[in-house]
């Protein structure tokens, strides 16, 4: 799911597109991994398996590593953003 979202967000926070599918999806899944983490969940080795599914290794994710670290950041404010209840 949040794979889903990254995905999106990937193309408004940026206001960007990758130039092809398998490149937004490793960016998406990479985002799903920082941002799992973050929040303390534990997928096991899912996202990183999702990751490699889509070519991911050091040298393409680190070629996208600015798109995934805004991206993430968004995500990780925005679930992370305590707001008082009145």
């Amino acid at each position: 799911m949040i794979g889903a979202a990254s995905r999106g967000l990937l193309c408004i926070v940026l206001a960007t597109r990758p130039p092809d599918p398998v490149r937004s999806k490793r960016q998406a899944e990479a985002v799903a991994f920082v941002v799992t983490l973050a929040v303390g969940l534990d997928t096991g080795t899912a996202v990183s398996d999702y990751i490699q599914l889509y070519n991911g290794d050091k040298d393409t994710l680190g070629a996208s590593l600015d798109r995934i670290q805004k991206v993430a950041a968004t995500i990780i404010e925005a679930v992370t953003e305590v707001t008082p209840v009145s």
